[in-house]
């Protein structure tokens, strides 16, 4: 009787202490890598008869705590790549993703330093329109030039001394512009800020200057990571709205030790009937809640349709902003204006 009631005292003081023992704080612990998917698993289509449920406009953060699970695999999270009915979308590290569901609803996903895990589902979409038809129908053709041009090589930055056009056929004025009165986006690479920027009218009369002080970020930090890992493609300025008349324009960019780069662009009516071939290609609008996908799909498709619109392509790009990653877009369509032998090496998989 004696050594079992003692034997009842040492398990109950057991119990105690391993109770305790659970009741304290345990370490944080970082969620291991994703593992290496199945073949048939990938970031461009659902299976086991799941249907598409959404597009990945962005993605901040500690990409090594990240993942999607489907399939009973875990997938790394991408720019403009697919969310499916039922993905379980974990943020275990400071993160941000942010998707446009196929009701055109905005889902952010934000996990902040200190805070725990966060676990999402991805909900079963409604009935899809033509229109969401005819956009994924267009996704799926392009998202291969992205994902591998854009978004799995964003991490390969340039050399950031040499001024140079990130853009093929700068220099020989092969790129074509609509005529309009527009505020035209221009990118480099290298130099040593600040730069000057000059648009030149076919006359030699200076018609607009831009100064570069500083390179903006290429998205808008939603996390304090983002700033480790965001690289920027291509240096930018955005001139002041010039009427831009056909004919051909040069451009300038001088940086602050009076290294000049100069190119020319051939302003081009011709180049409206390309831009209203892509639109109707793509089909239908899907509404304004992807009116920013609508217009990346539209830019890359221009590209794809021909090189020498690479620049023309930029301009339609949507401003930069909390949803749409266009740092990967600009990246791609950088990349397309090249033939494959002449390619820069960051636009190399």
């Amino acid at each position: 009787m004696t050594r079992q009631w003692f034997a009842s005292v040492v398990i109950a003081a057991g119990l105690v202490v391993c109770s305790a023992a659970s009741a304290q704080p345990m370490p944080s612990v970082s969620p291991p890598p994703p593992a290496a998917p199945p073949q048939n698993v990938s970031s461009a289509q659902c299976i086991g008869g799941k249907t598409e449920a959404g597009l990945i406009e962005t993605v901040q953060g500690l990409l090594s705590g990240m993942w999607i699970e489907r399939g009973g695999a875990r997938i790394r999270p991408k720019a403009w790549g697919l969310v499916c009915e039922n993905d379980m979308i974990f943020i275990g590290a400071e993160g941000y993703l942010r998707y446009r569901a196929i009701d055109g609803t905005e889902v952010p996903l934000l996990r902040r330093s200190g805070e725990p895990p966060l676990d999402h589902e991805v909900r079963a979409p409604l009935a899809r329109s033509a229109a969401i038809n005819a956009l994924l129908s267009a996704w799926r053709q392009l998202f291969p030039q992205i994902d591998r041009l854009g978004v799995q090589t964003i991490g390969r930055s340039p050399d950031n001394t040499t001024l140079r056009w990130p853009i093929a056929e700068m220099a020989s004025g092969m790129q074509r512009l609509a005529p309009a009165e527009r505020e035209l986006l221009l990118v480099w690479q290298g130099g040593i800020a600040p730069f000057t920027v000059s648009l030149v009218d076919p006359v030699g009369r200076v018609r607009a200057i831009q100064l570069v002080a500083a390179q903006p970020r290429p998205a808008v930090e939603i996390v304090e990571a983002a700033r480790q890992s965001a690289i920027t493609y291509a240096r930018s300025a955005r001139m002041p709205a010039i009427n831009l008349a056909p004919g051909m324009w040069r451009v300038e960019v001088k940086d602050a030790e009076g290294v000049m780069l100069s190119g020319q662009v051939s302003i081009d009516a011709d180049v409206i009937n390309s831009v209203d071939a892509v639109r109707v290609a793509r089909g239908p609008s899907a509404g304004i809640e992807f009116a920013e996908i609508e217009a990346g799909l539209d830019a890359v498709g221009l590209v794809q349709s021909s090189p020498a619109l690479a620049l023309e392509a930029l301009q339609r790009l949507p401003p930069q902003g909390e949803g749409l990653d266009r740092n990967a877009l600009v990246k791609t369509i950088a990349c397309m204006s090249f033939q494959p032998e002449n390619a820069p090496k960051e636009c190399r998989p």
